[in-house]
Protein backbone atom coordinates (compact mmCIF):
# COMPACT_ATOMS: atom_id res chain seq x y z
CA UNK A 1 0.00 0.00 0.00
CA UNK A 2 1.34 3.79 -0.73
CA UNK A 3 2.48 5.56 2.41
CA UNK A 4 1.95 9.28 2.59
CA UNK A 5 4.66 11.82 3.00
CA UNK A 6 4.33 12.04 6.93
CA UNK A 7 6.44 13.86 9.21
CA UNK A 8 5.44 14.07 13.17
CA UNK A 9 4.76 17.85 14.70
CA UNK A 10 8.01 20.02 14.98
CA UNK A 11 7.38 19.50 19.27
CA UNK A 12 8.09 15.97 18.74
CA UNK A 13 11.68 14.74 19.22
CA UNK A 14 10.92 11.08 19.69
CA UNK A 15 13.48 10.97 22.59
CA UNK A 16 12.34 9.36 26.20
CA UNK A 17 12.52 10.99 29.29
CA UNK A 18 12.00 13.85 31.40
CA UNK A 19 12.66 17.45 30.96
CA UNK A 20 12.07 20.19 33.89
CA UNK A 21 9.42 21.83 33.95
CA UNK A 22 9.04 25.49 32.58
CA UNK A 23 7.35 28.44 35.31
CA UNK A 24 3.85 27.51 33.10
CA UNK A 25 1.74 24.68 34.39
CA UNK A 26 2.13 22.75 31.30
CA UNK A 27 4.79 22.04 28.71
CA UNK A 28 4.57 20.49 25.32
CA UNK A 29 5.05 17.20 25.01
CA UNK A 30 8.27 16.17 23.25
CA UNK A 31 8.72 12.18 23.91
CA UNK A 32 6.79 9.93 21.33
CA UNK A 33 6.39 6.04 22.48
CA UNK A 34 5.44 3.75 19.39
CA UNK A 35 5.62 4.59 15.32
CA UNK A 36 2.76 6.62 13.83
CA UNK A 37 2.59 5.37 10.01
CA UNK A 38 -0.37 6.35 8.19
CA UNK A 39 -1.16 4.81 4.84
CA UNK A 40 -4.12 5.64 2.21
CA UNK A 41 -6.13 3.38 1.08
CA UNK A 42 -7.07 0.07 2.60
CA UNK A 43 -5.27 -2.88 4.31
CA UNK A 44 -4.94 -6.23 2.72
CA UNK A 45 -7.55 -9.37 2.13
CA UNK A 46 -5.72 -12.96 2.47
CA UNK A 47 -7.72 -15.51 1.42
CA UNK A 48 -6.41 -18.98 2.86
CA UNK A 49 -7.51 -22.49 1.34
CA UNK A 50 -8.54 -25.02 4.30
CA UNK A 51 -7.49 -22.83 7.63
CA UNK A 52 -8.75 -24.94 10.97
CA UNK A 53 -9.96 -22.05 13.45
CA UNK A 54 -9.26 -23.44 17.06
CA UNK A 55 -11.32 -21.73 19.59
CA UNK A 56 -9.72 -19.51 22.66
CA UNK A 57 -10.96 -21.75 25.42
CA UNK A 58 -8.33 -24.09 23.90
CA UNK A 59 -4.98 -24.05 24.70
CA UNK A 60 -2.91 -21.62 21.20
CA UNK A 61 -5.68 -21.10 20.17
CA UNK A 62 -6.13 -18.91 16.34
CA UNK A 63 -6.56 -19.18 12.80
CA UNK A 64 -4.25 -21.82 10.84
CA UNK A 65 -3.11 -23.07 8.06
CA UNK A 66 -2.13 -27.03 7.56
CA UNK A 67 1.33 -26.98 9.21
CA UNK A 68 0.04 -25.40 12.22
CA UNK A 69 1.50 -21.74 11.39
CA UNK A 70 -0.92 -18.49 12.06
CA UNK A 71 -3.04 -17.40 9.06
CA UNK A 72 -1.80 -14.21 7.08
CA UNK A 73 -3.08 -11.11 8.83
CA UNK A 74 -5.09 -12.74 11.56
CA UNK A 75 -2.77 -12.49 13.90
CA UNK A 76 -2.66 -9.17 16.61
CA UNK A 77 0.06 -6.75 16.84
CA UNK A 78 1.48 -4.21 18.48
CA UNK A 79 4.70 -2.02 18.63
CA UNK A 80 6.57 0.27 19.29
CA UNK A 81 8.55 -3.31 17.58
CA UNK A 82 5.88 -4.87 15.92
CA UNK A 83 5.61 -7.85 17.72
CA UNK A 84 2.31 -10.77 18.09
CA UNK A 85 0.26 -10.78 21.03
CA UNK A 86 -2.48 -13.01 22.42
CA UNK A 87 -2.42 -15.64 19.40
CA UNK A 88 1.14 -18.10 19.24
CA UNK A 89 2.90 -17.76 15.33
CA UNK A 90 2.35 -21.37 15.04
CA UNK A 91 0.49 -24.13 17.32
CA UNK A 92 0.67 -27.80 17.60
CA UNK A 93 -0.42 -30.52 14.28
CA UNK A 94 -2.35 -32.39 16.97
CA UNK A 95 -5.73 -30.31 16.78
CA UNK A 96 -5.04 -29.92 12.80
CA UNK A 97 -5.07 -33.20 11.58
CA UNK A 98 -9.02 -33.81 12.58
CA UNK A 99 -11.06 -31.10 13.18
CA UNK A 100 -14.13 -32.14 14.05
CA UNK A 101 -16.17 -29.97 11.45
CA UNK A 102 -15.69 -28.84 7.83
CA UNK A 103 -17.34 -25.61 6.56
CA UNK A 104 -17.29 -25.47 2.64
CA UNK A 105 -19.26 -21.78 2.58
CA UNK A 106 -17.00 -18.99 2.06
CA UNK A 107 -16.36 -16.82 5.57
CA UNK A 108 -14.64 -13.93 6.66
CA UNK A 109 -11.92 -13.96 9.30
CA UNK A 110 -12.18 -10.31 11.85
CA UNK A 111 -9.66 -11.68 14.58
CA UNK A 112 -10.03 -11.58 18.08
CA UNK A 113 -13.07 -9.20 19.71
CA UNK A 114 -10.85 -7.20 22.44
CA UNK A 115 -13.07 -6.06 25.44
CA UNK A 116 -12.02 -2.53 26.56
CA UNK A 117 -13.27 0.47 24.74
CA UNK A 118 -9.93 2.16 23.45
CA UNK A 119 -8.29 -1.43 22.21
CA UNK A 120 -12.07 -2.79 20.75
CA UNK A 121 -12.09 1.01 18.26
CA UNK A 122 -8.37 0.15 16.92
CA UNK A 123 -7.79 -3.29 17.16
CA UNK A 124 -11.25 -5.08 16.58
CA UNK A 125 -13.78 -2.47 14.71
CA UNK A 126 -10.64 -1.29 12.83
CA UNK A 127 -10.82 -4.98 10.79
CA UNK A 128 -14.43 -3.93 9.59
CA UNK A 129 -13.45 -0.90 6.47
CA UNK A 130 -14.78 -3.13 4.32
CA UNK A 131 -18.26 -3.10 5.29
CA UNK A 132 -21.12 -2.58 2.82
CA UNK A 133 -19.57 -5.08 0.87
CA UNK A 134 -19.58 -8.67 2.42
CA UNK A 135 -22.81 -9.59 0.37
CA UNK A 136 -23.83 -12.00 3.29
CA UNK A 137 -20.84 -13.42 4.20
CA UNK A 138 -20.88 -15.08 7.47
CA UNK A 139 -17.99 -13.40 9.78
CA UNK A 140 -15.87 -15.83 11.83
CA UNK A 141 -14.25 -14.05 15.72
CA UNK A 142 -12.39 -15.07 18.18
CA UNK A 143 -13.28 -14.14 22.15
CA UNK A 144 -17.31 -12.61 23.26
CA UNK A 145 -20.12 -11.96 20.63
CA UNK A 146 -18.98 -9.04 19.05
CA UNK A 147 -22.68 -7.94 19.76
CA UNK A 148 -22.15 -8.86 23.74
CA UNK A 149 -20.35 -5.20 23.43
CA UNK A 150 -23.05 -2.57 23.30
CA UNK A 151 -20.67 0.29 21.71
CA UNK A 152 -19.46 -2.40 18.95
CA UNK A 153 -22.98 -3.48 18.52
CA UNK A 154 -23.67 0.10 17.86
CA UNK A 155 -21.07 0.58 15.41
CA UNK A 156 -21.34 -2.74 13.91
CA UNK A 157 -25.12 -2.08 13.08
CA UNK A 158 -24.65 1.49 12.44
CA UNK A 159 -22.60 -0.26 9.06
CA UNK A 160 -25.68 -2.77 8.35
CA UNK A 161 -24.12 -5.69 10.44
CA UNK A 162 -26.06 -7.80 12.27
CA UNK A 163 -26.21 -10.33 15.35
CA UNK A 164 -26.54 -13.32 12.99
CA UNK A 165 -23.85 -12.07 10.74
CA UNK A 166 -21.34 -14.10 12.95
CA UNK A 167 -20.38 -17.58 13.37
CA UNK A 168 -18.18 -19.08 16.26
CA UNK A 169 -17.56 -23.10 16.38
CA UNK A 170 -16.73 -24.38 19.57
CA UNK A 171 -14.47 -26.62 18.59
CA UNK A 172 -11.65 -27.41 16.30
CA UNK A 173 -13.19 -26.04 12.94
CA UNK A 174 -12.07 -26.58 8.82
CA UNK A 175 -12.78 -23.86 6.63
CA UNK A 176 -12.39 -24.86 2.99
CA UNK A 177 -12.34 -20.99 1.72
CA UNK A 178 -11.96 -18.09 4.37
CA UNK A 179 -10.88 -14.61 3.63
CA UNK A 180 -8.81 -13.17 6.62
CA UNK A 181 -9.54 -9.27 6.73
CA UNK A 182 -6.64 -7.53 8.01
CA UNK A 183 -6.67 -4.56 10.61
CA UNK A 184 -6.74 -0.86 9.52
CA UNK A 185 -5.22 0.15 12.65
CA UNK A 186 -2.11 -1.48 14.53
CA UNK A 187 -1.58 0.03 17.69
CA UNK A 188 1.71 1.84 18.24
CA UNK A 189 2.78 1.00 14.62
CA UNK A 190 -0.32 2.93 12.46
CA UNK A 191 -3.08 3.31 10.52
CA UNK A 192 -5.23 3.27 7.05
CA UNK A 193 -6.86 6.01 5.96
CA UNK A 194 -10.19 3.57 5.61
CA UNK A 195 -10.37 3.33 9.48
CA UNK A 196 -11.22 6.71 9.30
CA UNK A 197 -14.04 6.43 6.76
CA UNK A 198 -15.29 3.58 8.59
CA UNK A 199 -15.76 5.94 11.84
CA UNK A 200 -17.32 8.64 9.46
CA UNK A 201 -19.81 5.75 8.27
CA UNK A 202 -20.78 4.97 11.48
CA UNK A 203 -21.82 8.96 12.40
CA UNK A 204 -23.46 9.47 9.39
CA UNK A 205 -25.54 6.43 9.37
CA UNK A 206 -26.60 6.94 13.09
CA UNK A 207 -27.51 10.42 12.51
CA UNK A 208 -24.65 12.03 15.02
CA UNK A 209 -23.54 14.40 12.50
CA UNK A 210 -24.78 17.69 13.54
CA UNK A 211 -23.59 21.33 12.54
CA UNK A 212 -20.31 22.81 14.97
CA UNK A 213 -21.37 25.86 16.60
CA UNK A 214 -17.85 27.29 16.75
CA UNK A 215 -19.12 30.23 19.26
CA UNK A 216 -19.33 27.25 22.03
CA UNK A 217 -16.72 26.94 24.75
CA UNK A 218 -13.95 24.21 25.00
CA UNK A 219 -15.95 20.93 27.20
CA UNK A 220 -13.41 19.40 29.64
CA UNK A 221 -13.18 15.48 29.26
CA UNK A 222 -13.47 14.31 33.12
CA UNK A 223 -12.67 10.63 34.31
CA UNK A 224 -12.95 11.38 37.78
CA UNK A 225 -15.83 9.30 38.14
CA UNK A 226 -14.58 6.46 36.05
CA UNK A 227 -13.81 3.48 38.72
CA UNK A 228 -11.03 1.51 36.43
CA UNK A 229 -8.85 2.36 33.92
CA UNK A 230 -4.96 2.42 33.83
CA UNK A 231 -4.42 6.02 35.39
CA UNK A 232 -6.02 8.63 36.93
CA UNK A 233 -5.92 12.06 38.47
CA UNK A 234 -6.58 12.30 41.98
CA UNK A 235 -8.04 15.68 42.47
CA UNK A 236 -9.25 15.65 39.19
CA UNK A 237 -12.39 17.20 40.51
CA UNK A 238 -10.35 20.37 41.50
CA UNK A 239 -9.51 20.91 38.04
CA UNK A 240 -13.28 20.82 37.27
CA UNK A 241 -13.99 22.99 39.67
CA UNK A 242 -12.09 25.55 38.03
CA UNK A 243 -13.49 24.76 34.71
CA UNK A 244 -17.10 25.31 35.64
CA UNK A 245 -16.02 28.46 37.44
CA UNK A 246 -14.73 29.51 34.19
CA UNK A 247 -18.27 28.79 32.07
CA UNK A 248 -16.81 25.35 30.81
CA UNK A 249 -19.50 22.33 30.57
CA UNK A 250 -17.48 19.21 32.36
CA UNK A 251 -18.88 16.23 30.57
CA UNK A 252 -18.23 12.61 31.81
CA UNK A 253 -18.03 10.43 28.58
CA UNK A 254 -18.93 7.24 29.87
CA UNK A 255 -22.23 8.90 31.10
CA UNK A 256 -23.42 9.54 27.49
CA UNK A 257 -24.66 6.92 25.39
CA UNK A 258 -22.38 6.45 22.52
CA UNK A 259 -24.67 8.40 20.27
CA UNK A 260 -24.73 11.53 22.12
CA UNK A 261 -20.85 11.01 22.60
CA UNK A 262 -20.30 11.74 18.35
CA UNK A 263 -22.74 14.25 18.67
CA UNK A 264 -21.24 15.83 21.47
CA UNK A 265 -17.76 15.65 19.14
CA UNK A 266 -19.88 17.13 16.12
CA UNK A 267 -21.22 20.18 17.86
CA UNK A 268 -18.16 21.74 20.14
CA UNK A 269 -15.29 23.10 18.35
CA UNK A 270 -12.82 22.46 21.33
CA UNK A 271 -11.81 19.71 23.67
CA UNK A 272 -9.87 19.28 26.81
CA UNK A 273 -8.96 16.45 28.85
CA UNK A 274 -6.34 13.72 30.29
CA UNK A 275 -5.47 11.93 27.33
CA UNK A 276 -7.80 8.28 27.10
CA UNK A 277 -10.12 6.62 24.85
CA UNK A 278 -12.33 9.24 25.24
CA UNK A 279 -10.27 11.67 23.23
CA UNK A 280 -10.62 8.38 20.63
CA UNK A 281 -14.09 9.47 19.63
CA UNK A 282 -12.64 12.71 17.45
CA UNK A 283 -12.08 9.46 14.90
CA UNK A 284 -15.88 9.92 14.28
CA UNK A 285 -15.67 13.34 12.99
CA UNK A 286 -14.97 14.50 9.59
CA UNK A 287 -12.28 16.88 9.30
CA UNK A 288 -11.12 16.31 12.94
CA UNK A 289 -11.52 18.38 16.21
CA UNK A 290 -9.25 20.69 18.14
CA UNK A 291 -8.35 19.55 21.79
CA UNK A 292 -5.78 19.91 24.22
CA UNK A 293 -4.55 16.47 26.05
CA UNK A 294 -2.79 15.96 29.08
CA UNK A 295 -0.38 13.71 29.76
CA UNK A 296 0.97 11.69 32.89
CA UNK A 297 4.51 11.99 31.80
CA UNK A 298 6.58 13.54 29.29
CA UNK A 299 5.26 11.18 26.84
CA UNK A 300 2.54 10.52 24.59
CA UNK A 301 1.30 6.73 22.89
CA UNK A 302 1.84 7.03 19.10
CA UNK A 303 -1.86 5.68 18.82
CA UNK A 304 -3.18 9.15 19.44
CA UNK A 305 -0.73 10.84 16.85
CA UNK A 306 -1.77 8.32 14.56
CA UNK A 307 -5.65 9.16 15.43
CA UNK A 308 -4.56 12.96 15.23
CA UNK A 309 -3.35 11.63 11.21
CA UNK A 310 -6.21 9.65 10.81
CA UNK A 311 -9.06 12.14 11.60
CA UNK A 312 -7.12 15.65 10.69
CA UNK A 313 -7.04 16.64 14.45
CA UNK A 314 -5.09 19.65 15.92
CA UNK A 315 -3.89 18.40 19.72
CA UNK A 316 -1.90 20.25 22.02
CA UNK A 317 -0.47 17.33 24.12
CA UNK A 318 1.13 19.13 27.51
CA UNK A 319 2.70 17.35 30.70
CA UNK A 320 1.34 18.81 33.68
CA UNK A 321 3.40 19.10 37.15
CA UNK A 322 2.28 16.09 38.48
CA UNK A 323 3.22 13.30 41.22
CA UNK A 324 2.78 9.72 41.20
CA UNK A 325 1.27 8.86 44.69
CA UNK A 326 -0.50 5.65 46.37
CA UNK A 327 -2.35 3.93 43.36
CA UNK A 328 -6.43 4.02 43.44
CA UNK A 329 -8.45 0.81 43.84
CA UNK A 330 -9.18 -0.20 40.47
CA UNK A 331 -6.51 1.77 38.61
CA UNK A 332 -2.50 1.11 37.56
CA UNK A 333 -1.28 4.19 38.66
CA UNK A 334 -2.48 7.38 40.08
CA UNK A 335 -1.17 11.21 40.12
CA UNK A 336 -2.10 14.29 41.77
CA UNK A 337 -1.63 17.85 40.44
CA UNK A 338 0.19 20.36 42.07
CA UNK A 339 -1.62 23.30 41.54
CA UNK A 340 -5.07 21.78 39.78
CA UNK A 341 -6.31 25.51 39.41
CA UNK A 342 -3.60 27.09 38.14
CA UNK A 343 -3.40 24.23 35.63
CA UNK A 344 -6.46 23.80 34.66
CA UNK A 345 -6.29 27.71 33.49
CA UNK A 346 -3.07 26.88 31.45
CA UNK A 347 -4.78 23.89 29.37
CA UNK A 348 -8.06 26.82 29.17
CA UNK A 349 -5.69 29.54 27.88
CA UNK A 350 -4.02 26.73 25.44
CA UNK A 351 -7.14 26.18 24.11
CA UNK A 352 -8.40 29.30 23.69
CA UNK A 353 -4.64 30.11 21.73
CA UNK A 354 -5.47 27.62 18.79
CA UNK A 355 -7.89 29.70 17.75
CA UNK A 356 -5.63 32.72 17.20
CA UNK A 357 -2.71 30.98 15.75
Amino acid sequence: MKRSAFSLPSWFKRIAGQTPLPSRPTQEVDALWGQARFYEGEPGLYPIKDAVFIPDHMDNWGLFGAEGVLAPGAGLYHGPERHLILTPAQTSTEPLSAPAETIEDEVLYCGPVIIHYGHTLLSTFSRYWFAGTHKHKKILFHGPHPFALPYLKFWLESCGFSEGDFIQPNRPTRFRNIVVVAPSFEELLGGYKAFSHLCHRVAVNAGAVVKTDKSLPPVYLSKSRVTSGVSNLANEALIEEEMRAKGIPVVYPEQLSFIDQIRLFHEYPRFIGTCCSALHTSLFVEGGCRMVGLTYQNIIHSNYVIIDQLAGNRTQYLQGNLTQIETSAGFGQTFEAADPKALAQDMLARSYAEDRE
